[in-house]
């Protein structure tokens, strides 16, 4: 998985400040080694700016975590699934009553 997800520079993010509000942001900058941001938002007149680590703006902003990539141990013959959920399992229908 893309450790730094969809955070992209120009991108729109909430961010938490450390008084507690939650507001709109735009990412500056990435640093993937130090796995953080930078963001900045206009207030009162002025452009303010933050370093905020990327799990603080994941859990604000969840739809921006890449999903994880296939693990190649499911697989459309694995036995006992039920792909659509309604249906008998593969390893039931191999069962034979006598």
């Amino acid at each position: 998985m893309d450790e730094m997800g969809k955070l992209k520079v120009g991108v729109n993010v909430d961010i938490q400040r450390t008084d507690g509000r939650i507001h709109s942001a735009v990412i500056s900058g990435t640093n993937p080694e130090s796995k953080s941001v930078t963001v900045e938002w206009f207030e009162k007149g002025e452009t303010k700016g933050k370093e905020i680590e990327i799990e603080a703006i994941f859990l604000l902003n969840p739809d921006l975590v890449s999903a994880p990539a296939p693990t190649g141990r499911e697989s459309k013959s694995s036995k006992g699934s039920k792909p659509d959920g309604d249906g008998p399992t593969n390893r039931q229908l191999n069962v034979v009553k006598k």
